[in-house]
Parts: structure tokens; C-alpha cells; sequence
């Protein structure tokens, strides 16, 4: 799908401006893609807002259903901090959604790209302890108001329905699966289809260009993936997604322990939270391996920009396995993605595992 046209822009513009009635002064976009355009809109007149963000849906099946839903649910909140985007106004069945611009604060990818490696673990720290805080706020609250089916359920039964996926590619790579592996994968699938007490409000996609830094802390924006999970579904990305070294992510292992804390939920067994971890973490490197992995034995392609799928396959395994090992968890599953590993970099010997750009001063320190 080619880029919005201008024209395509200038009718966001008009969209906002219909649902604020609120002239306006000009509309440039700021993100073009294959599910939505997100464009800024500048309203004319004295009175605030003076700009505002307008997120459309490009196709008929992105409606941004659960993000209208969670934000909906989080502007009610009054008892929450106030960690995103004010919803503004919405057109749901259109897939329109007015929200509150935060365009001068920075995301945490770009102080993660600056040469301030003190200021970037501060970020790093402070963002675990939000959303720490955010998780415990919204334990209770969120199960009663969102009525829809936990989104967890429906991501384990697909993640169950993907296991085909796995064992062809362990046989492609000449790796066994055994029966203690997939007794393993059926109890991360379980867990995962019913959290217990971790069960909350889940971002959903905690990549750090999600995470704004503003006058009032770290603001979590984008919810097109949000839902009820488990909380660790978030919290493992410093472990798995976006892997930093053992003392980056123990540091913020610790703050996001305080921010659980702080909002009411009780201190955790270390022991706990390090298994609850580990298992969340296995979870998302398997289902992980299911998104056409196969595919990159082939030809190496981008999993985000500038970055080799590749590269970043083989980094998600060493922090799964990393985790694994120092939890104790899942054995045949460590030993499992052991082998892949070796496997895959006997195929791909001249790869360094760097993860993404922003995070390699971390990485390489």
C-alpha cells in the first residue's frame, strides 16, 4: 500500500477538526503504514489544544478496537497515573482516534541512541518502575471493566495452533524436539492462557519508540495491541524483545518491583518473579520463531529497521537461554533452543549478535 497522499492527510485534518469542532490550521503526517496513518493536526484559534495527533485506520480490519477500548478505560481511571496519551475524542466505528500530542518529548529510543548512557538507564529505570505502577494500578480495575475476552486466551489458543510451525523448523535445522520439550511448551501455553494473579492490563508492544519522556514520566503510547495478559508480557521485554545486559535488565527488574509496590501490590518472592519471568520469556522467543522463521534459513531480511532478522533471532536466544538457565526453568526447552542456536549459527557464521541500533552501546559495553 503506497504512502498517504496529501490529500489522504488534509482529510485526517478535516476528521479531527469535525470531531473537536475545532477549525484547522494544517495537517502534516507523521507515520505512514500498512494498518494506519498517523498525522499531526494544528488547530487554529487561541484556545487549547493547539495540536493534536489523528491515528486512522487503512484497512477495514484495523478498527483500533482494543486501543479505543484500553484508552477509554484508562482516561476513566482516576486513580491511575496518567502514563498516555489523553483520548480526545473518536470516530470507533470509523477507526478514527483524536489523542493528545506529546510531539516535544523524546522516546526512549532516542535517548537510547545517545552517546548519555547514564541518562539512558535512568529512562530505562524510571520507564520499569511506570509501568510496574500501571500494571498493579489496573490488576483489579481492569478485569472488572474490560469486558472482552482476556486477550491472553485467545493468543495462547494460537500460540497452541502454531506448534506445527516449530517442529518443522527444528527439522529443517536438524534439532529434536523431545517429549519433555513439548510437556514444557503445553505448561508455558497454560500459564500463559491463565496468568492467576498477574493477570492486568498489558501495553501490548513495549518497543521503546512506545515510550515518550515527558515533564510528568515516562508515557506509554500505542495501544493497538493492548489487552488483558499476563503482566510479564510487558515486563520481559528488557529480558527477550529488546535484550539488555544482566545488569541493565536486574536493575530494572528491581524498579519495575518497586512500581508494583508502590501501587498496592505486594513485595513478590524473587524466586516467583524470576520463574513467572523466565516462562513469559520462553513464551515470546517461541512464538517468536513461528513468524516465518523458516523463511530466513533462505535470505536474511529487516525484523526492524536497519537490523538483520537474523542477528536479531540469534540475540533473543541468547537472553531466553541466559534467563532460562539462571531461573532453572524449563530445561528441555533451554536445551531445545540451545541446539537451534548452535544450528542456526553454524549457518549464519559471520553474524553478530547486536540487537537493535539504539541498544548497542549497551550491548557491546
Amino acid at each position: 500500500m503506497s504512502p498517504a497522499s496529501q490529500v489522504e492527510v488534509d482529510a485526517l485534518g478535516r476528521a479531527a477538526g469535525t470531531l473537536l469542532a475545532r477549525p484547522v490550521a494544517g495537517t502534516e503526517l507523521v507515520r505512514g503504514g500498512l494498518r494506519s496513518d498517523v498525522a499531526r493536526v494544528h488547530l487554529a484559534g487561541p484556545a487549547e489544544p493547539r495540536s493534536v495527533i489523528v491515528k486512522a485506520a487503512r484497512t477495514a480490519d484495523t478498527r483500533f478496537h482494543d486501543e479505543w477500548s484500553a484508552l477509554q478505560y484508562l482516561c476513566a481511571s482516576d486513580s491511575l497515573d496518567a502514563r498516555w496519551p489523553r483520548l480526545l475524542a473518536s470516530d470507533a466505528p470509523c477507526g478514527v482516534l483524536v489523542l493528545e500530542d506529546l510531539s516535544d518529548a523524546p522516546s526512549l529510543a532516542d535517548l537510547l541512541g545517545s552517546p548519555d548512557r547514564d541518562a539512558a538507564a535512568r529512562a530505562l529505570e524510571d520507564t520499569a518502575h511506570a509501568l510496574g505502577r500501571l500494571h498493579a494500578s489496573c490488576r483489579d480495575s481492569a478485569v472488572r471493566h474490560l469486558v472482552d475476552v482476556p486477550r491472553c486466551v485467545g493468543q495462547a489458543r494460537e500460540f497452541a495452533h502454531r506448534l506445527g510451525t516449530l517442529r518443522e523448523l527444528a527439522q529443517r535445522v536438524g534439532t529434536v524436539s523431545s517429549l519433555a520439550f513439548e510437556a514444557e511448551v503445553s505448561r508455558v501455553a497454560d500459564r500463559f492462557a491463565d496468568p492467576g494473579r498477574w493477570l492486568t492490563f498489558t501495553v501490548g508492544d513495549m518497543a521503546p519508540t512506545n515510550v515518550l519522556l515527558t515533564e510528568r514520566g515516562p508515557v506509554f503510547i500505542d495501544f493497538e495491541y493492548a489487552g488483558l495478559r499476563h503482566a510479564f508480557y510487558d515486563a520481559m521485554f528488557w529480558r527477550c524483545i529488546c535484550p539488555f545486559p544482566d545488569e541493565i535488565a536486574d536493575a530494572m527488574e528491581v524498579h519495575y518491583l518497586a512500581g508494583l509496590a508502590a501501587a498496592g501490590l505486594r513485595r513478590s518472592d524473587p524466586t516467583e518473579v524470576r520463574s513467572e519471568m523466565a516462562l513469559l520469556c520462553a513464551h515470546r522467543m517461541l512464538w517468536s520463531l513461528t513468524w516465518d522463521v523458516a523463511s530466513l534459513l533462505e535470505r536474511d531480511r529487516e525484523m526492524a529497521p536497519g537490523e538483520s532478522g537474523r542477528a536479531l533471532i540469534l540475540t533473543w536466544l541468547a537472553g531466553t537461554r541466559s534467563l532460562l538457565s539462571a531461573s532453572g526453568e524449563l530445561p528441555a526447552v533451554s536445551d531445545w533452543l540451545e541446539a537451534l542456536a548452535r544450528a542456526l549459527e553454524r549457518s549464519w557464521p559471520s553474524l553478530e549478535q547486536v540487537g537493535f541500533t539504539a541498544f548497542r552501546s549497551f550491548s557491546r559495553s
